[in-house]
């Protein structure tokens, strides 16, 4: 009785829920048939074209003035380096020579090879002569010149004892402004050679033997010093501009 009832039971539950069966597989036509996203193929972007220099923003074309400037500023410094280590020969340029006291103006020519020079002045006469010379920076320092002028007229100091040449000291400094190009300026003493100081003093001293002068030797040796009181107390002044390869 009991088998029967649960049989009952069980049959009633089957006929309850709906038969399920195993689906058919899909045919090869529907699973093509399903759409499917694909992702199109990654591509690389393209660069970007270059700026022209208008396009440029002013923060790089301010740092490019700049690095422009510096740049400039070198090859002046290295262009001034160059300069100071150049050693130039030889120097000549025009110049006027005036007289501090007394005397006449005269306009001439120098020219120097290393520390040797010689100059020239129109219906004066001309030198020679050597320079001791220190070059600190843009100066050249002549602070001792020593040599011989030649008169070619009337001597420029102590002009009331004769003589053809004289002795010339000088002392003076050049400055660079440009390249080779200097200004100079340079004191001049001319003092009249030994010898002819020795000619006037004995000529007086002939001339005031024949006259029965006894103050004819003190006579000729005022005239000698005289002379080259006079010569020390009338320096020239050199005034020129020199071009120096």
């Amino acid at each position: 009785m009991r088998l029967s009832l649960a049989l009952f039971a069980a049959a009633a539950v089957c006929s309850f829920f709906p038969t399920v069966s195993r689906a058919e597989p899909a045919s090869y036509h529907e699973v093509a048939a399903v759409p499917i996203d694909v992702p199109p193929p990654r591509t690389e972007p393209e660069p970007a074209p270059p700026q022209p220099p208008a396009a440029v923003d002013e923060e790089a074309r301010r740092r490019l003035s700049d690095l422009e400037k510096q740049v400039k500023d070198l090859k002046e410094r290295v262009g001034d380096v160059e300069e100071e280590q150049r050693h130039r020969t030889f120097g000549i340029g025009p110049d006027l020579l005036v007289p501090v006291r007394r005397g006449r103006t005269l306009l001439g020519a120098e020219a120097n090879l290393r520390y040797f020079y010689g100059c020239y002045y129109l219906n004066a006469g001309g030198c020679l002569g050597v320079n001791a010379t220190v070059e600190v920076w843009r100066f050249k320092l002549r602070w001792l010149g020593a040599g011989v002028f030649v008169n070619q007229g009337e001597p420029l100091t102590a002009p009331e004892l004769p003589r053809n040449w004289d002795i010339m000291l000088t002392s003076g400094v050049d400055c660079r402004v440009w390249r080779g190009l200097e200004l100079r300026a340079q004191a001049d003493w001319f003092f009249p050679n030994p010898g002819g100081a020795y000619q006037a003093a004995a000529k007086r001293i002939r001339r005031g033997i024949r006259e029965l002068d006894l103050k004819a030797p003190k006579d000729a040796w005022g005239i000698v010093v005289d002379a080259y009181t006079q010569a020390a107390r009338s320096p020239y002044l050199s005034l020129g501009v020199r071009w120096e390869f």
